[in-house]
């Protein structure tokens, strides 16, 4: 019985023993500060899923290869004084086969019930055309060929840069997936290197665990170098650059790479990158997972802090520069040019006919009201459930996280987009102007229904007129008149309204 117990007790001891050896393996006891510092900060690349690029790949996809119907509205929320512009929406009614290459979308500027500019777009092919129910029967249509010598009889004189053909690529899939994880394998390696006989520290903040890289202006200038020199040689992007650079007609990218060769020699030359004293990056992590990135940029005067929270349900970006003192400095070079920073904010003046010359912590915008802008917060958060996928995103401004006065946000909510077969598509727009109380939001809806097949007319000698094969006369007169009677067609249908609009109008100071 004695040996028995031995036995059981000795089990016990083994597997206990062997559960703390498997625990502080999992765990980070015996990692340096610097391999945690890189552990957490990997998961940053977790943020790349919260676009959920698959679904919305296949949905594009879908779109530009099977017949589809939609039916949208937009509609306004305006201030009191704007009231009776709230009548005012936008109906859009929409097919598309795209194995025809045809598109059509019936479209109308709306006061209440009232049709405004009812108006139907026609794409066929290379040919695209416009026709206005209330002043023309005919389709007005250009082909998208031959465009040199159609803006000719235009009287444009700058022919070169239009093409004979507007091409439209898509560069969703510029890179494949493996270049992908070449190119962030190749320049994380390069960042990495910054770090590789520097002191990381371990750091505690609001319950969270840091991990603590500081690196001086010289550092950072290396960092740069390395970076852009990399960049010069890399043949990858190089390749895909001047695909796309022969895309948009442009020769080739030997003056961007030029730009690049002289500015890394510029900063051979310098013995200071001018931005700080210090860069300090900080990958703060709860429960082995990684919270947010904070990124300090500071001198003896102040300093600003970015902080970046990055996973596959949320992306922010915040700048916060209240940390910072007024700065200034002058150069005396050429005409002595000087950048004065107003005191404690990320705002600059300087002379219109002057170069930009900072220390390097300069700025964030002023808002539109003039407010001194010292905190900045760009946000994207996620919700899935089932067949629906709702994305919040939009930007904060103001002189403090506590005191915002300008924020503007988008709701998209996509509905169905899962089983790819009915979806409903909608977006709300607000924009606030806190520091006067004012709001103004603009809604879409819009239900896209993929069906087996729609039917478009082409176009004919009978309901269009192609503007190419006309001279420039007759061009040119035609498109005066529609000009004018497109003018007048607006004027008579905001008419019923028109004395309500002119007191708003008044009341805004017009």
């Amino acid at each position: 019985m004695k040996k028995k117990n031995i036995i059981i007790i000795s089990v016990v001891v083994a597997v206990v023993v062997i559960a703390i050896i498997v625990a502080l393996l999992v765990s980070n006891v015996f990692k340096s500060e610097k391999q945690l510092f890189e552990q957490y900060l990997s998961q940053m690349s977790e943020g790349e899923k919260i676009l959920e690029t698959n679904i919305f790949n296949t949905y594009t996809d879908k779109k530009e290869s099977t017949p589809y119907q939609n039916s949208g509205e937009i509609t306004l929320s305006l201030p009191e004084e704007m009231e009776s512009f709230s009548s005012f929406n936008i109906k859009v009614e929409g097919k598309s086969n795209p194995g025809e290459k045809k598109y059509e979308a019936k479209i109308s500027l709306n006061n209440g019930e009232t049709a405004i500019l009812p108006m139907t777009l026609r794409q066929v092919n290379d040919t695209y055309g416009i026709q206005f129910d209330d002043i023309v029967e005919q389709f007005v249509a250009i082909e998208n060929n031959n465009l040199k010598a159609f803006a000719e009889k235009l009287a444009i004189t700058d022919l070169e840069a239009i093409p004979d053909k507007i091409e439209l690529s898509n560069y969703d899939n510029l890179f494949t997936q493996d270049e992908i994880k070449e190119i962030e394998e190749r320049y994380k390696t390069v960042i990495a290197q910054a770090g590789e006989d520097k002191e990381y520290i371990k750091v505690e903040k609001d319950g969270m665990t840091g991990y603590q890289l500081t690196l001086s202006d010289d550092d950072f200038r290396r960092v740069i170098e390395n970076l852009l020199t990399t960049f010069k040689d890399d043949t990858l992007i190089r390749s895909k650059l001047e695909q796309v650079y022969t895309d948009l007609g442009t020769e080739t990218v030997d003056e961007l790479y030029t730009q690049i060769e002289d500015l890394i020699v510029e900063i051979q030359n310098e013995e200071s990158m001018g931005i700080a004293d210090f860069l300090k990056i900080t990958v703060y992590e709860k429960g082995n997972k990684l919270q947010n990135v904070e990124i300090e940029i500071g001198d003896t005067e102040g300093k600003m802090v970015i902080g970046i929270i990055s996973r596959e349900d949320k992306f922010e970006i915040t700048l916060d520069g209240t940390g910072m003192q007024s700065l200034s400095k002058s150069i005396n070079e050429n005409n002595d040019k000087e950048v004065a920073m107003s005191s404690n904010t990320l705002n600059y003046s300087t002379s219109m006919d002057d170069e930009l010359y900072t220390n390097g912590l300069d700025s964030l915008p002023t808002t539109s009201m003039g407010t001194s802008v010292n905190y900045m917060r760009v946000f994207i958060d996620k919700t899935a459930q089932g067949e629906n996928i709702v994305y919040n995103m939009g930007m904060q401004m103001g002189e403090s996280q506590d005191n915002i006065t300008m924020e503007m946000t988008m709701d998209m909510n996509y509905n169905g987009i899962k089983s790819m077969q009915s979806i409903d598509e909608i977006y709300n727009i607000s924009i606030k102007d806190n520091s006067s109380n004012t709001e103004i939001g603009i809604d879409f809806n819009n239900k896209v229904e993929f069906v087996d097949s729609v039917e478009i007319e082409d176009f004919t000698d009978e309901n269009s007129e192609i503007l190419n094969e006309k001279d420039a006369q007759y061009i040119q007169q035609l498109l005066t008149q529609l000009t004018q009677l497109i003018s007048e067609s607006i004027t008579t249908g905001i008419s019923e309204s028109g004395n309500m609009m002119q007191n708003n109008m008044n009341g805004l100071g017009y």
